[in-house]
């Protein structure tokens, strides 16, 4: 009697069979990291912008914590999820990173260490749409356009005019602005 000996020849998968995402078993963590990327991402651009924080500083902080995502993963959680390195990486960097980012920047906007009411006189204004882009000495607005803004309905102003402008310094040190208004003696 002869055995059948298995075929040398290797069985090649095709698409579907290599990898198909809804019997993997970190579909749920897809759909998560998908969910946290523009959950972080709207957070961070909704708190970001009353912050005075620089590009640089905030890629700086997200790589930091990107890296340090990966690592608290990697090393502690691996026995929950089974998953290669390019999936802790790619969940670190699109779903728990920009969570985490948004998390600093609002623990920065909500905790206050210091607050101050500045009295700023404004020396140009331009007009876009409906907002007011306006520079004042003090305050960096050219490097920072988006924390010199002000909806005209919110408050009208001119050249000449002096503003009151409430500052905050945050838990981790950088400054938000709580209000702009009418300086009022």
């Amino acid at each position: 009697m002869r055995t059948k000996l298995p075929s040398t020849r290797k069985k090649q998968n095709t698409r579907s069979e290599s990898w198909n995402i809804s019997d993997s078993n970190n579909f749920k963590l897809v759909k998560i990291t998908v969910f946290a990327f523009f959950l972080g991402n709207f957070l961070c651009v909704l708190i970001g912008f009353q912050t005075l924080i620089s590009i640089f500083s905030f890629l700086r902080i997200l790589m930091l914590l990107i890296v340090l995502s990966f690592l608290v993963q990697r090393f502690f959680f691996n026995s929950f999820f089974h998953m290669k390195n390019m999936e802790y990486l790619v969940f670190s960097a699109f779903g728990a990173a920009p969570v985490l980012m948004s998390l600093f920047l609002m623990l920065n906007f909500f905790i206050q260490i210091d607050e101050r009411n500045d009295v700023y006189k404004v020396e140009r204004i331009r007009f876009k749409d409906s907002y007011q882009y306006f520079e004042v000495k003090g305050i960096p607005c050219e490097d920072y356009p988006e924390f010199c803004v002000i909806h005209e309905d919110e408050l009208r102003l001119r050249k000449g005019m002096p503003i009151e402008i409430t500052l905050s310094k945050g838990l981790f040190g950088y400054e938000t602005i709580k209000s702009i208004r009418n300086y009022q003696e």
